[in-house]
Parts: C-alpha cells; sequence; structure tokens
C-alpha cells in the first residue's frame, strides 16, 4: 500500500508538472494518459475508503491504459524534441518493466504480495524518472541558467566536460 501512495504521488506531480510547463500542447494522448491515471487514482482512493476495491473492473482501465501508453509512445517517437524524448524513453520503461513484472505474476501467482511490488515499482520507476526529466526540459532557456551558462565558471564545466569524453572515447 506505500508503494502504492508513493507512485500516485508521484503521478500527480508528473501531472503537475506537465501541465504547468503547458507541455500538453507536445503531445495530448500523454496528456490524456495522465489524466485517465489521476482519475483511477482518486477513484480507488474513495472505493478503497468505502472498500469496495474487488468491484473494480480491472481488464478495461487496463487495456484502456495500455492502448494510451502505446499510442503516447508512437506519437512520441515521431517527433523530435526534448518533451517528447522524456515521453518516449519513459513509457518504453513503463511497457519494459510492466512486461517483466506480468512475468513476475505469472512465474510467482502463489506469492500475491512480489506481484503487487513488482507493479508498483514498474510504475514507481519510469514516473520518477520523467518527473526529474520534465522538471528541467527546457531549464537552458532560463536567464538565470543560461547565465551561469554562458559565465566562465559555465565555459569551465564545458571543457572540462569535453575532456571527459575524449577520454572516454
Amino acid at each position: 500500500m506505500t508503494l502504492w501512495i508513493i507512485a500516485s504521488t508521484l503521478l500527480f506531480l508528473v501531472f503537475i508538472v506537465f501541465f504547468g510547463r503547458q507541455f500538453p500542447r507536445y503531445n495530448w494522448v500523454f496528456a490524456a494518459w495522465l489524466l485517465l491515471g489521476i482519475l483511477l487514482q482518486i477513484g480507488f482512493a474513495v472505493l478503497a475508503s468505502l472498500k469496495l476495491t474487488e468491484h473494480i473492473p480491472e481488464l478495461p482501465l487496463a487495456v484502456v491504459g495500455f492502448i494510451l501508453v502505446g499510442l503516447a509512445a508512437l506519437k512520441a517517437h515521431r517527433s523530435q524534441d526534448a518533451v517528447n524524448e522524456v515521453i518516449f524513453s519513459g513509457l518504453l520503461a513503463v511497457i519494459f518493466l510492466q512486461c517483466v513484472s506480468a512475468a513476475v505474476v505469472y512465474f510467482y501467482h502463489k506469492d500475491s504480495q512480489t506481484g503487487v511490488l513488482a507493479e508498483n515499482l514498474a510504475f514507481f520507476a519510469p514516473l520518477g524518472y520523467m518527473l526529474v526529466r520534465f522538471t528541467f526540459v527546457y531549464s537552458d532557456k532560463l536567464p538565470l541558467i543560461a547565465g551561469l551558462r554562458d559565465s566562465v565558471f559555465g565555459q569551465r564545466i564545458t571543457e572540462a566536460l569535453g575532456y571527459a569524453r575524449s577520454i572516454l572515447t
């Protein structure tokens, strides 16, 4: 239950950052997936407080969610901007980790806690990644960051990174 709370909090934070930075214009399908996720989390919280969670139809909700994830990943793959790059890599992680959690549930179906843990981690980890990346997308256009980048300190960091790349390659 604790991981569900963390995952729903992360979903809400990604929702706030995504809509607050006006990113839905880049990928409206991902925005629809976020909105569906928020509505499902609210609905599940209400039903959990009423102890009616056994009446939730999981299969239709999962099918709609996976269709939206697939369409959002396809739309993000076709676009060439920083926001859709974050969406694409985050949704690929969601798809991969959901497949891994489905395998865990299939092979360890007797232990329901393992399946719940795998499903929550499959949702939790990519959302944390997307939250951090969405927070800093296009931050180089902010005046303070641009000023630091153009300063002597920023130039030294750029030189050091170039030197490190030349050593590693």
